[in-house]
């Protein structure tokens, strides 16, 4: 980290920088951060955390904003190096950014994908265990990442030996053969004729159609309204595919309204097509889960984002996109709820001006051991836009506080994620906030409260 510390205060000597003056305590703050996610073991820190950190050792407000304004700069090159396949250098400037913001989203999977590029090649123990550390930490932040799950799977492969080489030839060779026999007999009794392009889908399955207007031109996007997608109201809210020479980046996000039926699980489908009907991708994504998040009732929108970056590959254009339900755990329900309890929250340090949530509590389940003091509490919570602004993302800080009005335990998560679509005002999200903590009696716990830290708007 001082290595990095002094990488950043070399460059901001050069001409026309925008670097603070305040080197030593710079060199301080850097420093600071890296204690913190030791002693955290590499906890992920929000914006509001690094913020408060650097204010405390002595940088101003003046310095706090160039040394974001240098991150920007080092976040551009890196997508600059990671687009050429210079993963070296790739690396060196995403490294820049994850000192300054180690809970930079774009910065940990560039991190972890420069380093599974650079394994590949040079094998190194070291760029392995970098490249598995990053693409958790991508996890944490979003734990249906799948992106990040691919490059995990990477990092799995093993070199085969020579003598398993040579039987895995012998096989694939007498599979041949087989295979061709097969073949032959199979043509033999097919028609002559066949389509030239088969779709997933069936040309009669009934769609629910809209049309995003991109930079690289108009994309259809086409929901399969069958069976399984029954109670569900398919909502697009934003769509971008952008190809390069050698890359490609594909975001799109909307939501999914349920009408008459509660969700516990939901896996999407995400077929991409070219202008001339051809597959050209395919993602599978797990957007409710039920382990992790509440249960989706009537009336509720379930979100969901797919975040898809090729830094070695290029793409057509994309014309349509086919989503679909891969599989849905829902019952039906004629059932009316319960009035949900409103949770106190507080702001740090204001709450900015034209924005204003409340956070109702659907669920509050509470474990207590006795055999470690342990306590593991699971938040269901209805978060409301009550505010004139649409919101990003939001990150909150759940606190259990003892009877004497102590901090006993908090933890730290994103209450609205930036890759799902907006929360716009008068508008509602669920989301689930857990927190597990040791040696906490159970007659010292008195109650928790929300902390809202950081939000994008």
């Amino acid at each position: 980290m001082l290595k990095i510390a002094k990488t950043i205060i070399d460059y901001a000597i050069k001409p026309n920088s925008t670097m603070p003056k305040s080197f030593d305590k710079l060199e301080q703050y850097l420093q600071k951060i890296l204690e913190i996610q030791e002693e955290r073991n590499d906890a992920l820190l929000s914006q509001k955390s690094l913020k408060d950190t650097a204010l405390e050792l002595g940088l101003s407000e003046e310095d706090w904003n160039a040394v974001q304004k240098i991150a920007d700069q080092h976040l551009e090159r890196a997508k600059g190096y990671s687009k050429h396949k210079n993963w070296t250098d790739a690396i060196h400037e995403f490294g820049q950014v994850n000192a300054i913001r180690p809970h930079n989203f774009q910065a940990l999977f560039g991190l972890a994908n420069a380093y599974t590029q650079q394994w590949k090649t040079t094998k190194k123990v070291d760029d392995r265990k970098a490249a598995r550390k990053y693409a958790m930490q991508c996890l944490q932040l979003d734990p249906n990442h799948d992106p990040s799950f691919e490059l995990i799977n990477q990092l799995k492969e093993k070199k085969i030996g020579k003598s398993a080489q040579v039987k895995n030839l012998i096989i694939l060779g007498l599979l041949g053969i087989i295979g061709g026999l097969s073949y032959i007999i199979f043509l033999q009794h097919q028609p002559s004729e066949k389509p030239e392009n088969q779709e997933h889908i069936a040309s009669n399955s009934p769609l629910k159609t809209a049309t995003a207007t991109t930079k690289n031109g108009k994309i259809q996007v086409d929901f399969l309204e069958n069976d399984l997608a029954e109670g569900l109201d398919f909502q697009l809210s934003e769509i971008d595919f952008s190809t390069y020479k050698k890359n490609y980046n594909f975001q799109i996000n909307g939501n999914f309204e349920l009408d008459g039926i509660e969700v516990y699980d939901l896996i999407l489908n995400f077929v991409m097509y070219n202008k001339k009907g051809k597959i050209i991708g395919e993602e599978t994504k797990q957007v409710w889960q039920k382990e992790l998040s509440p249960v989706a009732r009537s009336t509720d929108k379930i979100p969901f984002g797919l975040i898809e970056h090729n830094p070695t590959k290029a793409s057509p254009p994309l014309s349509r996109v086919v989503v679909s339900i891969e599989s849905i755990d829902k019952i039906a329900t004629t059932k009316t709820y319960e009035s949900a309890d409103t949770v106190s929250i507080s702001w740090e340090p204001n709450r900015p001006k034209n924005v204003d949530v409340v956070i109702l509590e659907r669920k509050n389940k509470q474990d207590f051991s006795s055999y470690n003091n342990s306590l593991r509490q699971s938040n269901d919570f209805e978060i409301i836009n009550t505010g004139n602004s649409r919101i990003l993302s939001m990150e909150g800080r759940l606190e259990w506080v003892k009877k004497d009005g102590s901090v006993v335990a908090s933890r730290d998560n994103y209450l609205l994620l930036n890759f799902h679509p907006n929360l716009d005002p008068q508008e509602a999200r669920i989301c689930n906030f857990s927190l597990y903590g040791e040696n906490i009696p159970k007659e010292t716990f008195n109650y928790y409260r929300v902390v809202i830290t950081s939000v994008d708007f």
